[in-house]
Protein backbone atom coordinates (compact mmCIF):
# COMPACT_ATOMS: atom_id res chain seq x y z
CA UNK A 1 0.00 0.00 0.00
CA UNK A 2 1.32 3.30 -1.04
CA UNK A 3 1.85 5.60 1.48
CA UNK A 4 -0.15 8.74 1.83
CA UNK A 5 1.00 12.16 -0.32
CA UNK A 6 1.69 15.58 1.12
CA UNK A 7 2.12 17.73 -2.19
CA UNK A 8 -0.36 16.85 -5.19
CA UNK A 9 0.82 18.15 -9.15
CA UNK A 10 -1.25 17.76 -12.06
CA UNK A 11 0.30 16.69 -15.45
CA UNK A 12 -1.48 17.50 -18.38
CA UNK A 13 0.10 15.59 -21.07
CA UNK A 14 -1.89 13.60 -24.04
CA UNK A 15 0.65 10.68 -23.75
CA UNK A 16 0.20 8.13 -21.46
CA UNK A 17 3.69 7.17 -21.19
CA UNK A 18 4.36 10.52 -19.61
CA UNK A 19 2.32 10.00 -17.44
CA UNK A 20 3.35 6.86 -15.83
CA UNK A 21 7.43 8.18 -16.49
CA UNK A 22 5.69 11.32 -13.98
CA UNK A 23 3.89 8.76 -11.46
CA UNK A 24 6.99 6.61 -11.01
CA UNK A 25 9.93 8.77 -10.81
CA UNK A 26 8.48 10.99 -8.11
CA UNK A 27 6.92 8.86 -5.89
CA UNK A 28 9.40 8.78 -3.67
CA UNK A 29 9.09 12.66 -3.33
CA UNK A 30 5.99 11.74 -1.37
CA UNK A 31 4.10 13.48 -4.39
CA UNK A 32 0.81 12.69 -5.85
CA UNK A 33 0.52 12.82 -9.31
CA UNK A 34 -2.83 14.18 -11.18
CA UNK A 35 -2.70 13.07 -14.85
CA UNK A 36 -4.79 14.43 -17.78
CA UNK A 37 -5.05 13.79 -21.26
CA UNK A 38 -6.87 17.12 -22.32
CA UNK A 39 -6.27 20.53 -21.74
CA UNK A 40 -10.09 21.20 -21.41
CA UNK A 41 -10.48 18.70 -18.54
CA UNK A 42 -7.59 19.35 -16.91
CA UNK A 43 -8.81 23.26 -16.08
CA UNK A 44 -12.28 21.98 -15.32
CA UNK A 45 -10.29 19.84 -12.71
CA UNK A 46 -8.21 22.46 -11.37
CA UNK A 47 -11.19 25.03 -11.31
CA UNK A 48 -12.40 22.84 -8.58
CA UNK A 49 -9.44 23.34 -5.92
CA UNK A 50 -7.29 25.67 -7.47
CA UNK A 51 -4.54 26.24 -4.48
CA UNK A 52 -4.06 22.36 -3.71
CA UNK A 53 -1.44 21.84 -6.58
CA UNK A 54 2.09 22.76 -6.04
CA UNK A 55 2.99 22.80 -9.37
CA UNK A 56 1.49 21.75 -13.08
CA UNK A 57 3.66 20.18 -15.96
CA UNK A 58 1.62 21.28 -19.21
CA UNK A 59 2.49 19.66 -23.12
CA UNK A 60 2.85 22.11 -25.42
CA UNK A 61 1.27 20.43 -28.43
CA UNK A 62 -2.00 19.23 -26.45
CA UNK A 63 -4.90 18.06 -28.97
CA UNK A 64 -8.10 20.12 -29.01
CA UNK A 65 -5.93 23.23 -26.86
CA UNK A 66 -2.58 24.40 -27.12
CA UNK A 67 -0.38 23.94 -24.01
CA UNK A 68 0.35 27.97 -23.74
CA UNK A 69 -3.05 28.56 -23.79
CA UNK A 70 -3.52 25.67 -20.72
CA UNK A 71 -0.95 27.12 -18.93
CA UNK A 72 -1.87 30.93 -18.93
CA UNK A 73 -5.71 29.78 -17.57
CA UNK A 74 -4.27 27.79 -14.68
CA UNK A 75 -1.79 30.65 -14.28
CA UNK A 76 -5.35 33.13 -14.25
CA UNK A 77 -6.62 30.93 -11.54
CA UNK A 78 -3.61 30.63 -9.26
CA UNK A 79 -1.12 33.11 -10.14
CA UNK A 80 1.07 31.43 -7.95
CA UNK A 81 0.94 28.09 -9.57
CA UNK A 82 4.75 26.98 -10.90
CA UNK A 83 3.46 26.08 -14.58
CA UNK A 84 6.27 24.08 -16.42
CA UNK A 85 6.06 23.21 -20.03
CA UNK A 86 6.67 19.74 -21.76
CA UNK A 87 7.95 20.18 -25.54
CA UNK A 88 8.73 17.48 -27.57
CA UNK A 89 11.36 19.41 -29.54
CA UNK A 90 13.49 22.40 -28.70
CA UNK A 91 12.27 24.26 -32.14
CA UNK A 92 11.71 28.04 -31.54
CA UNK A 93 8.65 27.81 -31.72
CA UNK A 94 8.71 26.46 -28.17
CA UNK A 95 11.24 28.32 -26.73
CA UNK A 96 9.17 31.59 -27.69
CA UNK A 97 6.30 30.05 -26.78
CA UNK A 98 7.76 29.28 -23.36
CA UNK A 99 9.31 33.25 -23.04
CA UNK A 100 6.22 34.39 -24.33
CA UNK A 101 3.96 33.38 -21.55
CA UNK A 102 6.30 34.24 -18.88
CA UNK A 103 6.09 30.73 -16.95
CA UNK A 104 8.41 28.93 -14.55
CA UNK A 105 9.47 26.41 -16.88
CA UNK A 106 10.36 24.09 -19.54
CA UNK A 107 11.76 20.81 -19.94
CA UNK A 108 12.32 19.06 -23.64
CA UNK A 109 11.96 15.42 -24.08
CA UNK A 110 12.89 12.98 -23.28
CA UNK A 111 12.56 13.97 -20.07
CA UNK A 112 15.67 14.20 -17.45
CA UNK A 113 14.16 13.50 -14.09
CA UNK A 114 17.06 12.98 -12.01
CA UNK A 115 18.94 16.06 -13.36
CA UNK A 116 16.36 18.46 -14.52
CA UNK A 117 12.68 17.99 -12.82
CA UNK A 118 13.48 16.49 -9.39
CA UNK A 119 15.75 18.75 -8.25
CA UNK A 120 13.65 21.88 -9.91
CA UNK A 121 10.18 19.99 -7.94
CA UNK A 122 12.48 20.02 -4.97
CA UNK A 123 12.64 23.70 -4.87
CA UNK A 124 9.52 24.15 -5.82
CA UNK A 125 7.83 22.05 -3.32
CA UNK A 126 9.92 23.35 -0.29
CA UNK A 127 8.73 27.20 -1.79
CA UNK A 128 4.58 25.86 -1.09
CA UNK A 129 5.36 24.08 2.00
CA UNK A 130 6.40 27.93 3.02
CA UNK A 131 3.89 29.57 1.99
CA UNK A 132 1.10 26.72 3.21
CA UNK A 133 2.67 26.36 6.52
CA UNK A 134 0.49 28.81 8.04
CA UNK A 135 -2.72 27.02 7.78
CA UNK A 136 -4.03 25.63 10.75
CA UNK A 137 -6.54 23.96 12.29
CA UNK A 138 -7.25 26.49 14.91
CA UNK A 139 -8.48 29.69 13.41
CA UNK A 140 -7.47 31.96 16.28
CA UNK A 141 -3.87 31.08 15.77
CA UNK A 142 -4.43 31.75 12.07
CA UNK A 143 -5.38 35.27 12.97
CA UNK A 144 -2.96 35.67 15.08
CA UNK A 145 -0.03 34.47 12.84
CA UNK A 146 -1.22 36.27 10.40
CA UNK A 147 -1.63 39.48 12.35
CA UNK A 148 2.05 39.22 13.26
CA UNK A 149 3.70 38.55 9.76
CA UNK A 150 0.97 41.23 7.79
CA UNK A 151 -0.41 43.13 10.26
CA UNK A 152 -3.64 42.85 8.96
CA UNK A 153 -6.84 42.84 11.11
CA UNK A 154 -10.10 41.29 10.84
CA UNK A 155 -12.15 38.17 11.30
CA UNK A 156 -13.56 38.02 7.61
CA UNK A 157 -12.74 35.27 5.21
CA UNK A 158 -11.29 37.72 2.88
CA UNK A 159 -9.11 39.41 5.50
CA UNK A 160 -7.72 35.87 6.30
CA UNK A 161 -7.25 34.86 2.46
CA UNK A 162 -5.90 38.37 2.04
CA UNK A 163 -3.24 37.32 4.88
CA UNK A 164 -2.13 34.24 2.92
CA UNK A 165 -1.86 35.68 -0.38
CA UNK A 166 0.30 38.42 1.08
CA UNK A 167 2.79 35.61 2.76
CA UNK A 168 2.49 33.85 -0.56
CA UNK A 169 3.65 36.87 -3.12
CA UNK A 170 6.02 37.75 -0.47
CA UNK A 171 8.52 35.15 -1.83
CA UNK A 172 8.08 36.10 -5.53
CA UNK A 173 10.36 38.64 -7.08
CA UNK A 174 8.26 40.22 -9.34
CA UNK A 175 5.77 43.25 -9.36
CA UNK A 176 2.98 43.85 -7.75
CA UNK A 177 -0.49 46.14 -8.64
CA UNK A 178 -2.62 46.64 -5.61
CA UNK A 179 -6.34 47.67 -6.65
CA UNK A 180 -9.26 49.58 -3.75
CA UNK A 181 -10.82 51.84 -3.12
CA UNK A 182 -9.40 54.99 -0.77
CA UNK A 183 -8.88 53.94 2.60
CA UNK A 184 -8.88 50.17 1.81
CA UNK A 185 -4.76 50.05 3.18
CA UNK A 186 -3.03 49.83 0.10
CA UNK A 187 -0.14 50.87 1.97
CA UNK A 188 -0.59 48.37 4.87
CA UNK A 189 -0.16 45.77 2.16
CA UNK A 190 3.04 46.71 0.50
CA UNK A 191 4.63 46.87 3.71
CA UNK A 192 3.60 43.73 5.10
CA UNK A 193 4.76 41.78 1.55
CA UNK A 194 8.49 43.50 1.89
CA UNK A 195 8.50 42.75 5.32
CA UNK A 196 7.98 38.99 4.80
CA UNK A 197 10.31 39.03 1.49
CA UNK A 198 13.54 38.28 0.60
CA UNK A 199 14.04 41.92 0.40
CA UNK A 200 12.96 42.44 3.78
CA UNK A 201 16.84 43.92 4.90
CA UNK A 202 16.80 46.63 2.49
CA UNK A 203 14.84 49.49 2.40
CA UNK A 204 11.29 50.34 1.89
CA UNK A 205 10.43 53.38 -0.23
CA UNK A 206 6.95 54.83 -0.39
CA UNK A 207 6.30 57.17 -3.20
CA UNK A 208 3.05 59.15 -3.80
CA UNK A 209 2.94 59.36 -7.54
CA UNK A 210 -0.25 62.11 -7.42
CA UNK A 211 2.13 64.16 -5.51
CA UNK A 212 4.35 64.37 -8.14
CA UNK A 213 4.71 67.89 -10.61
CA UNK A 214 5.18 67.47 -14.15
CA UNK A 215 8.28 69.29 -13.81
CA UNK A 216 9.89 67.37 -10.69
CA UNK A 217 8.39 63.87 -11.34
CA UNK A 218 11.70 62.30 -13.05
CA UNK A 219 13.97 64.31 -11.15
CA UNK A 220 12.20 62.21 -7.68
CA UNK A 221 12.14 59.09 -8.95
CA UNK A 222 15.49 59.02 -10.58
CA UNK A 223 17.59 61.41 -9.52
CA UNK A 224 20.01 63.91 -10.96
CA UNK A 225 23.38 64.71 -11.20
CA UNK A 226 25.13 68.21 -10.71
CA UNK A 227 24.50 70.62 -13.23
CA UNK A 228 21.55 69.17 -14.68
CA UNK A 229 19.57 72.38 -13.98
CA UNK A 230 19.32 75.31 -12.14
CA UNK A 231 19.65 74.05 -8.56
CA UNK A 232 21.30 70.92 -9.32
CA UNK A 233 23.91 71.85 -6.86
CA UNK A 234 25.27 68.29 -6.59
CA UNK A 235 24.46 64.61 -7.29
CA UNK A 236 20.82 63.51 -5.73
CA UNK A 237 20.18 60.12 -5.02
CA UNK A 238 16.25 59.71 -6.74
CA UNK A 239 13.59 57.36 -5.02
CA UNK A 240 14.16 54.15 -7.13
CA UNK A 241 18.05 54.31 -6.35
CA UNK A 242 16.74 54.77 -2.60
CA UNK A 243 14.76 51.81 -2.64
CA UNK A 244 17.85 49.55 -4.39
CA UNK A 245 17.95 46.05 -2.83
CA UNK A 246 14.60 46.26 -1.33
CA UNK A 247 11.25 48.13 -2.41
CA UNK A 248 9.79 50.44 -3.66
CA UNK A 249 6.03 51.52 -3.26
CA UNK A 250 4.58 53.50 -5.98
CA UNK A 251 1.11 54.64 -4.67
CA UNK A 252 -1.60 56.26 -6.65
CA UNK A 253 0.65 54.74 -10.20
CA UNK A 254 -2.55 55.80 -11.75
CA UNK A 255 -1.95 59.30 -11.51
CA UNK A 256 1.54 59.10 -13.08
CA UNK A 257 2.48 61.79 -15.85
CA UNK A 258 2.26 59.23 -19.56
CA UNK A 259 6.24 60.32 -20.25
CA UNK A 260 7.03 58.73 -16.88
CA UNK A 261 5.26 55.69 -17.09
CA UNK A 262 7.21 55.13 -20.98
CA UNK A 263 10.58 55.62 -18.59
CA UNK A 264 9.39 53.50 -15.26
CA UNK A 265 8.50 50.33 -17.82
CA UNK A 266 12.35 50.88 -19.09
CA UNK A 267 13.16 50.01 -15.62
CA UNK A 268 11.25 47.01 -15.43
CA UNK A 269 12.13 45.56 -18.69
CA UNK A 270 15.73 46.36 -18.98
CA UNK A 271 16.60 46.71 -14.64
CA UNK A 272 18.50 50.62 -15.88
CA UNK A 273 17.62 53.95 -15.93
CA UNK A 274 19.37 57.49 -16.20
CA UNK A 275 19.49 60.06 -13.85
CA UNK A 276 18.57 63.66 -15.06
CA UNK A 277 20.75 65.01 -16.58
CA UNK A 278 22.92 61.78 -17.25
CA UNK A 279 24.04 59.53 -19.93
CA UNK A 280 25.45 56.95 -18.43
CA UNK A 281 22.98 53.93 -16.93
CA UNK A 282 22.55 53.24 -13.24
CA UNK A 283 21.79 49.72 -12.85
CA UNK A 284 19.31 48.61 -9.74
CA UNK A 285 17.75 45.74 -8.09
CA UNK A 286 15.01 47.25 -6.60
CA UNK A 287 11.25 45.22 -6.54
CA UNK A 288 8.18 47.58 -7.64
CA UNK A 289 5.05 47.45 -5.44
CA UNK A 290 2.52 49.68 -7.55
CA UNK A 291 -1.35 50.50 -5.80
CA UNK A 292 -4.06 52.79 -7.49
CA UNK A 293 -7.81 53.38 -6.71
CA UNK A 294 -8.91 54.09 -10.12
CA UNK A 295 -10.08 51.84 -12.96
CA UNK A 296 -6.74 51.33 -14.16
CA UNK A 297 -8.35 49.52 -17.47
CA UNK A 298 -10.57 52.51 -17.88
CA UNK A 299 -7.70 54.65 -17.99
CA UNK A 300 -5.82 52.17 -20.30
CA UNK A 301 -8.85 53.37 -22.67
CA UNK A 302 -8.66 56.51 -22.58
CA UNK A 303 -5.16 57.07 -22.98
CA UNK A 304 -4.07 57.79 -19.69
CA UNK A 305 -2.18 54.89 -18.59
CA UNK A 306 0.10 52.82 -21.18
CA UNK A 307 -1.25 49.33 -21.23
CA UNK A 308 2.32 47.67 -21.81
CA UNK A 309 3.60 49.02 -18.38
CA UNK A 310 -0.24 47.33 -17.01
CA UNK A 311 1.30 43.78 -17.94
CA UNK A 312 4.40 44.74 -16.43
CA UNK A 313 3.01 45.99 -13.17
CA UNK A 314 0.27 43.10 -12.95
CA UNK A 315 2.57 40.15 -13.06
CA UNK A 316 0.63 39.71 -9.35
CA UNK A 317 -2.67 41.28 -8.33
CA UNK A 318 -3.85 41.93 -5.02
CA UNK A 319 -7.80 43.40 -4.97
CA UNK A 320 -8.33 45.14 -1.72
CA UNK A 321 -12.45 44.51 -1.00
CA UNK A 322 -13.74 47.52 0.60
CA UNK A 323 -14.81 47.84 4.15
CA UNK A 324 -18.69 47.37 3.66
CA UNK A 325 -18.06 43.75 2.16
CA UNK A 326 -16.16 42.48 4.92
CA UNK A 327 -18.39 43.86 8.74
CA UNK A 328 -16.94 40.88 10.25
CA UNK A 329 -13.70 42.81 10.19
CA UNK A 330 -15.35 46.31 12.00
CA UNK A 331 -15.59 45.31 15.68
CA UNK A 332 -11.43 44.06 15.72
CA UNK A 333 -10.35 47.11 13.82
CA UNK A 334 -12.59 49.12 16.57
CA UNK A 335 -10.86 47.03 19.13
CA UNK A 336 -7.62 47.71 17.57
CA UNK A 337 -7.53 51.65 17.20
CA UNK A 338 -9.55 52.17 20.66
CA UNK A 339 -6.54 50.25 21.97
CA UNK A 340 -4.10 52.64 19.94
CA UNK A 341 -5.78 55.49 21.43
CA UNK A 342 -5.68 54.25 25.44
CA UNK A 343 -1.95 53.84 24.79
CA UNK A 344 -1.42 56.68 23.73
CA UNK A 345 -3.56 58.91 26.30
CA UNK A 346 -3.19 56.62 28.82
CA UNK A 347 -6.93 55.96 29.74
CA UNK A 348 -9.45 53.73 29.68
CA UNK A 349 -12.09 54.04 27.27
CA UNK A 350 -15.23 51.22 26.81
CA UNK A 351 -17.62 50.79 23.79
CA UNK A 352 -21.42 49.26 24.05
CA UNK A 353 -22.45 47.14 21.30
CA UNK A 354 -25.33 49.21 20.11
CA UNK A 355 -22.47 51.48 19.01
CA UNK A 356 -20.66 48.42 17.05
CA UNK A 357 -24.11 48.10 15.60
CA UNK A 358 -24.26 50.99 14.31
CA UNK A 359 -21.00 50.70 12.68
CA UNK A 360 -21.66 47.43 11.23
CA UNK A 361 -24.78 49.12 9.58
CA UNK A 362 -22.79 52.01 8.01
CA UNK A 363 -21.34 51.90 4.46
CA UNK A 364 -17.80 53.41 5.24
CA UNK A 365 -17.27 55.10 1.77
CA UNK A 366 -13.87 56.00 3.46
CA UNK A 367 -13.36 52.57 4.55
CA UNK A 368 -10.80 51.82 6.88
CA UNK A 369 -8.97 54.87 7.63
CA UNK A 370 -12.96 56.25 8.03
CA UNK A 371 -13.21 53.89 10.80
CA UNK A 372 -10.15 54.41 12.16
CA UNK A 373 -10.75 58.46 12.76
CA UNK A 374 -14.07 57.71 13.75
CA UNK A 375 -13.40 55.96 16.71
CA UNK A 376 -10.60 58.05 17.10
CA UNK A 377 -13.02 60.84 17.73
CA UNK A 378 -15.37 58.84 19.86
CA UNK A 379 -12.64 58.28 22.22
CA UNK A 380 -12.07 61.82 22.70
CA UNK A 381 -15.75 62.38 23.00
CA UNK A 382 -16.27 60.07 25.52
CA UNK A 383 -13.06 60.58 27.60
CA UNK A 384 -15.05 63.87 28.99
CA UNK A 385 -18.06 61.85 29.58
CA UNK A 386 -16.87 58.36 32.06
CA UNK A 387 -14.87 56.81 29.25
CA UNK A 388 -17.54 54.72 27.78
CA UNK A 389 -18.52 55.87 23.88
CA UNK A 390 -22.43 55.38 23.28
CA UNK A 391 -24.63 56.25 20.71
CA UNK A 392 -24.48 60.15 21.33
CA UNK A 393 -20.86 60.78 21.10
CA UNK A 394 -20.89 59.25 17.16
CA UNK A 395 -21.33 61.63 14.00
CA UNK A 396 -24.75 62.34 13.19
CA UNK A 397 -24.69 59.90 9.47
CA UNK A 398 -24.62 56.87 12.06
CA UNK A 399 -28.72 57.64 12.99
CA UNK A 400 -31.43 59.56 12.47
CA UNK A 401 -33.41 60.68 15.91
CA UNK A 402 -31.37 59.96 19.51
CA UNK A 403 -33.73 59.65 21.95
CA UNK A 404 -33.56 61.68 25.57
CA UNK A 405 -31.46 59.53 27.19
CA UNK A 406 -28.75 59.30 23.84
CA UNK A 407 -29.96 55.97 22.44
CA UNK A 408 -30.42 55.99 18.82
CA UNK A 409 -32.39 54.64 16.75
CA UNK A 410 -32.02 50.56 15.69
CA UNK A 411 -29.79 50.18 12.98
CA UNK A 412 -31.75 47.71 10.40
CA UNK A 413 -30.59 44.35 10.56
CA UNK A 414 -31.68 41.50 9.03
CA UNK A 415 -32.11 39.48 13.00
CA UNK A 416 -35.04 41.79 14.05
CA UNK A 417 -35.38 40.03 17.55
CA UNK A 418 -31.79 40.20 18.55
CA UNK A 419 -31.73 43.55 17.85
CA UNK A 420 -34.65 44.69 19.91
CA UNK A 421 -33.34 42.83 22.79
CA UNK A 422 -29.36 43.92 22.23
CA UNK A 423 -30.68 47.65 22.11
CA UNK A 424 -33.36 47.06 25.34
CA UNK A 425 -30.36 46.36 27.06
CA UNK A 426 -27.95 49.07 26.20
CA UNK A 427 -31.51 51.61 27.27
CA UNK A 428 -31.34 49.69 30.67
CA UNK A 429 -27.48 49.81 31.21
CA UNK A 430 -27.75 53.65 30.34
CA UNK A 431 -29.83 54.51 32.63
CA UNK A 432 -28.82 52.59 35.32
CA UNK A 433 -25.10 54.38 34.57
CA UNK A 434 -26.69 57.66 34.15
CA UNK A 435 -28.21 57.30 37.82
CA UNK A 436 -24.89 55.24 39.12
CA UNK A 437 -26.60 52.62 39.99
CA UNK A 438 -30.00 54.04 42.01
CA UNK A 439 -32.67 51.44 40.86
CA UNK A 440 -35.34 54.54 41.90
CA UNK A 441 -34.35 56.81 39.59
CA UNK A 442 -32.96 54.74 36.90
CA UNK A 443 -36.96 52.96 36.90
CA UNK A 444 -38.60 56.74 37.22
CA UNK A 445 -35.72 57.72 34.01
CA UNK A 446 -37.46 55.10 31.88
CA UNK A 447 -41.21 55.42 33.09
CA UNK A 448 -41.18 51.97 34.19
CA UNK A 449 -42.19 50.55 37.74
CA UNK A 450 -39.11 49.45 40.17
CA UNK A 451 -39.77 46.11 40.37
CA UNK A 452 -40.10 46.18 36.15
CA UNK A 453 -36.65 47.92 36.57
CA UNK A 454 -35.12 45.41 38.69
CA UNK A 455 -36.47 42.38 36.33
CA UNK A 456 -34.75 43.99 33.64
CA UNK A 457 -31.49 43.99 35.51
CA UNK A 458 -31.68 39.83 36.35
CA UNK A 459 -32.65 39.28 32.95
CA UNK A 460 -30.02 41.26 31.07
CA UNK A 461 -27.35 40.55 34.21
CA UNK A 462 -26.32 43.39 34.12
CA UNK A 463 -24.37 44.51 37.96
CA UNK A 464 -23.06 47.76 39.50
CA UNK A 465 -19.29 46.96 37.84
CA UNK A 466 -21.19 48.74 34.97
CA UNK A 467 -19.47 52.01 36.04
CA UNK A 468 -15.75 50.76 35.91
CA UNK A 469 -15.57 47.81 33.37
CA UNK A 470 -17.18 47.67 29.81
CA UNK A 471 -21.15 46.42 30.36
Amino acid sequence: MKEKKNYEILIIDDDEMILNCFEDALFGLDVKVHGVKSGFSAIQTFKKEPKKYAAAFVDLHLGEMNGVEVAKALKKLNPLLSVKLISGDNSEEAINSYLGAELDGCYIKPLDFVQKIIPDLQNTLKKFDETQRVVSDKPNQNQDLIYLKTGLIGDSRKTKELGFEILQIAQERSEVLILGENGTGKEVVASAIHRNSKNSKGKYVAVNCSAFTENLAESELFGYVKGAFTGANKDTVGKIEAASGGTLFLDEVGEMPLELQAKLLRVLENKEYYPVGSTTPKRVNTRIIAATNVDIEAAIELGKFRRDLFYRLNTFKVHLSPLRDRPQDIKPLVSHFKARYEMLEEVKIDFLESVISFFESYNWPGNVRELRNEVLRACAMARRDRGIVEPKHLDSKFYSKPNPIGIAEIPKIQDFEKSVESQRREIVSSAYRTTRGHKTKAASLLGVAESTFRGYLKKYKIEPTIFGKPV
